[in-house]
């Protein structure tokens, strides 16, 4: 919790929280959140979850293994979108955070 810091000054929580700091807006990362929880709902529609994955009946696993490689397509794609604007959009959030964002550079 804040209170636990003795008042220290805390950068804006756009920019960090307790345990995490935030290189680019988290905005830009929204897509891929979106595909990764259209996954699991796959997943979990189909089988259930078993250590680190998920076991999947066998007569399941084409129509599951289609709809997977059709959210891989799309990652791809916003993936590649992604990195062509990445150095502008960690510049955008240097801008937006301003000062707590270059403290911590150094």
């Amino acid at each position: 919790m804040p209170l636990d810091l003795g008042g220290a000054e805390l950068p804006p929580e756009d920019l960090a929280s307790l345990g995490s700091k935030r290189i680019c807006n988290p905005e830009d990362l929204r897509a891929f959140c979106t595909l990764n929880a259209r996954a699991v709902s796959i997943l979990e529609r189909n089988g259930i979850r078993f250590l680190n994955g998920f076991a999947v009946p066998q007569t399941r696993l084409d129509d599951i293994s289609v709809e997977l490689a059709a959210i891989r397509k799309e990652f791809d794609g916003e993936k590649e979108m992604f990195l062509q604007r990445y150095d502008q959009s960690v510049q955008d959030w240097i801008a937006r955070v301003g000062e707590y964002y270059r403290q911590t550079l150094q």
